[in-house]
């Protein structure tokens, strides 16, 4: 008696699948094609990250601005800085190294850093002011700091708006990076943060 072998069918997800010429496709190969599109859609939107950090973001927002709920507000707390300071009845002043330069020497501060500089040194004023009044010793406490002096009345409105206006600028310039502010802009920025620097110290003088 013959006898005959009987192969039954496999399973798909074992045996795979054909081409057109009806050769059976290796089960790793569909699995190849089954996992292409979402590891090319993962290295698509690494390569989106990587260009949105290098700075695509701020070529595409115009110097000086902000992508902040559809406005741009980097100007406008400067701005809004420089009208508080005004009210605080305080001398204005810009220092010296935010002043423009006639002669361009290589040492010049480039305006990013004009107001990191700007930034700085209200800020370590407004730390020393704070560790008077029991305040936060600690430059990452700006607003705190600010709500407790304004609250035991060493400082008024006026200088607390100045300095609350000149953090969000400061940190708004700071995420972009340095192609974010201009000039002028970061002069306006120095004459603020320079003049509240000098009426804390002024204040932690007469404490």
């Amino acid at each position: 008696m013959d006898q005959h072998l009987v192969v039954e069918p496999a399973d798909d997800a074992i045996a795979g699948t054909f081409t057109n010429d009806g050769r059976l496709m290796a089960p790793y190969l569909q699995l190849g094609g089954q996992v292409a599109w979402p590891l090319a859609a993962l290295v698509i939107m690494f390569v989106l990250l990587k260009e949105i950090k290098g700075g695509i973001v701020a070529k595409i927002i115009p110097r000086g601005g902000t992508l902040k709920y559809g406005e741009f507000t980097i100007s406008g707390e400067i701005d809004a800085g420089q009208e508080a300071i005004v009210t605080a009845d305080v001398p204005l002043a810009t220092p010296e190294y935010a002043l423009p330069s006639q002669d361009h020497v290589s040492g010049n501060l480039t305006p990013y850093e004009v107001v990191m500089k700007a930034y700085s040194g209200m800020a370590e004023a407004l730390v020393e002011l704070a560790a008077q009044h029991d305040g936060w010793i600690d430059q990452r406490y700006v607003k705190d700091n600010i709500e407790w002096l304004l609250a035991k009345k060493v400082i008024d409105g006026g200088l607390f708006g100045a300095i609350r206006s000149s953090q969000r600028a400061r940190n708004s310039i700071r995420r972009l990076g340095e192609d974010s502010v201009t000039e002028a802009d970061a002069r306006a920025f120095a004459e603020t943060a320079y003049s509240a620097e000098r009426a804390l110290r002024d204040k932690i003088a007469t404490t």
